[in-house]
């Protein structure tokens, strides 16, 4: 992945790190159901990372990731130890 190439060795050995695509991007499969949105992929992901053993953990994302990151925030509290939001797109009336 692209972005360990960004991450200290130091941060790398002393932190671990997973990384989810948007369903049906990168390594990922579309959704088998219609409907299936940021709230349905917040929920995804919070239990992406409690299968693998995570019950508390940070989240970071950008553009419709931020998105995700903030709903599973929202939602999911006692799941999420802290949050960082890039590029989120706002909804239009906030835009005028």
């Amino acid at each position: 992945m692209a972005v360990l190439k960004l991450l200290s060795a130091d941060m790398l050995s002393s932190r671990r790190f997973a990384a989810g695509s948007r369903t049906g991007f990168g390594y990922s499969e579309a959704p088998a159901r219609p409907g299936f949105d940021v709230v349905s992929m917040a929920a995804l992901l919070k239990n992406f990372m409690h299968r693998l053993g995570y019950e508390k953990f940070y989240v970071h994302g950008s553009g419709l990731g931020g998105i995700a990151a903030q709903i599973m925030a929202t939602l999911y509290p006692g799941s999420i130890r802290g949050a960082l939001y890039l590029l989120l797109q706002l909804p239009r009336p906030w835009l005028r």
